[in-house]
């Protein structure tokens, strides 16, 4: 109930209560329930799908409200992935929404912009925002991997936060370079708090 009763209705919200859903199916399945609440779980992740599409602006991004507003790099990024999945799961998504968001992500990896990164209480240093491992990860789920900028930040993992260089690692393994996904695979989640 909590899940799919978030109280604002953000994209992040939206796509965090319907992303679960999509696999209802297989986790009532596991637990032996009936599958009363498929139907209810499909219309969910249905309307998630159509929210999306409603906050879709010219430049293929979304924005984080329904009201309109700037486009949002991580919501964008995190709503391409569940579009992937439902697509993958069996759901109708719209190929022109799927294609501007990737067209839109595919951009966004070929800036080379930089945040101020905080860590450990009291450290910092300019890193690639964290959007730029997710879309780089997203693109690779959708057979579009941007390689030339995986191995730009590949050369540079300084730049990247210790959850960035998981998620370029594993953008590598989905591309197919097993070797590339070794050598950028971090050896533990340590380091940064």
């Amino acid at each position: 109930e909590y899940l799919v009763q978030y109280p604002h209705g953000c994209t992040e919200q939206i796509v965090s209560a319907a992303f679960p859903q999509l696999y209802f199916g297989d986790i009532s399945e596991m637990m032996q329930n009936d599958e009363t609440g498929q139907s209810f779980a499909n219309a969910n992740v249905q309307e998630a799908i159509r929210s999306i599409k409603m906050r879709q602006l010219y430049s293929g991004g979304l924005t984080l409200w329904e009201s309109g507003g700037q486009e949002h790099w991580w919501a964008s990024a995190y709503a391409t992935h569940f579009l992937l999945e439902a697509k993958q799961a069996g759901y109708e998504v719209d190929k022109d929404l799927l294609n501007n968001l990737l067209d839109y992500l595919k951009s966004k990896v070929k800036q080379r912009n930089y945040v101020s990164y905080f860590y450990n209480r009291n450290e910092n240093k300019r890193i690639a925002p964290k959007e730029m491992a997710y879309s780089l990860f997203v693109l690779a789920v959708a057979n579009k991997s941007d390689i030339s900028t995986m191995n730009y930040y590949k050369q540079r993992p300084e730049e990247l936060a210790i959850d960035s260089r998981f998620l370029l690692s594993a953008a590598y393994a989905i591309a197919g370079d097993k070797q590339k996904f070794r050598e950028m695979l971090p050896s533990s989640f340590s380091g940064e708090e």
